[in-house]
């Protein structure tokens, strides 16, 4: 088992090269030396949570973030329709669901599947799904354990272990967005700027 000075060293420089960050930069952003900042993502320092929480703002991560220990099959997170805080912009109101950080491929599909759907054995390391019901009610996530979703749900869950997405019944349509690694090019159409 890793030690917490040793996850949030690793969480730290993670997050650092996800946002293409220097060493300096990230030091720089957060208020912090350069010695200290390598010092932690080595898991040799012992931070205050002060300046954990500016470097987790520098990141732009939560502090929980920074600091829990990561899975090496990610988490599964939902938020339901009636969840949720609204930002209303005159004519655009919109719900934040989701941020996902990094150099790989993101696809981002409208799915229509059927009560058979869709199972995989998992992708790449690291491979992310979520997903955004548009009409009808969906079982996402784990084949031994899915999570029911019904309009206006989303759910994110790792795409690099055994997965499923299929409809509760007749047909659901969603919004699929896919992290996938720079491996996965070729598997998918990529729409050209």
């Amino acid at each position: 088992m890793q030690s917490p000075r040793g996850f949030i060293g690793q969480n730290t420089g993670r997050f650092r090269r996800q946002r293409s960050l220097s060493v300096s930069e990230l030091a720089r952003r957060a208020g912090v030396s350069k010695a200290t900042l390598l010092a932690l993502e080595l898991g040799d320092a012992n931070p205050t949570v002060d300046t954990l929480e500016s470097i987790a703002s520098a990141l732009e991560v939560t502090l929980a973030e920074l600091v829990t220990e990561p899975s090496s099959h990610g988490s599964t997170v939902v938020q339901r329709h009636s969840e949720g805080e609204w930002n209303d912009y005159g004519d655009f109101k919109f719900r934040a669901l989701g941020t996902m950080y990094g150099s790989d491929l993101v696809h981002v599909l409208h799915g229509v599947v059927n009560e058979e759907g869709y199972t995989s054995e998992g992708h790449e390391a690291d491979s992310l799904e979520c997903v955004y019901v548009l009409s009808g009610s969906l079982l996402a996530g784990s084949p031994d354990d899915p999570i029911q979703l019904n309009v206006g749900d989303w759910a994110r869950y790792p795409a690099d272990v055994p997965h499923r997405l299929c409809a509760v019944s007749g047909i659901a349509e969603s919004l699929l967005i896919m992290r996938r690694s720079e491996m996965s090019r070729n598997l998918l159409p990529v729409e050209q700027p």
